[in-house]
């Protein structure tokens, strides 16, 4: 799957893939639809920087910028750029954190 960032944003164009994603984990919002059931999107899906990195870091989406593959790395710096005012860094990274610590334990 194939992202473009935009500004402060991912968009994956496309509707497919955006269906996809939104089906296999409610990542994103299909543009225009405020309340969206993941049969009628035909639409692109927006997705926020965090929703991103954890994509990316788990390889479910790779992210470009004017046509060169953007690196998790520097998708991080852009979030600590956008998200100056720290308690919304870390209320925004929160959902990102425990999906990640969740998804590496061994659950028996």
């Amino acid at each position: 799957m194939l992202g473009e960032l935009l500004e402060n944003r991912i968009v994956v164009w496309n509707i497919q893939e955006s269906r996809d994603l939104f089906t296999n984990g409610y990542f994103g919002k299909p543009i225009g639809i405020s309340k969206p059931n993941p049969d009628d999107i035909n639409v692109p899906l927006i997705l926020d920087l965090i929703e991103g990195c954890y994509l990316q870091e788990t390889s479910k989406i790779k992210i470009v910028k004017n046509g060169k593959k953007v690196s998790l790395n520097t998708l991080i710096k852009i979030c600590k750029k956008e998200y100056v005012f720290l308690p919304y860094l870390i209320f925004a990274m929160l959902p990102y954190l425990v999906t990640k610590i969740i998804q590496k334990r061994t659950w028996y």
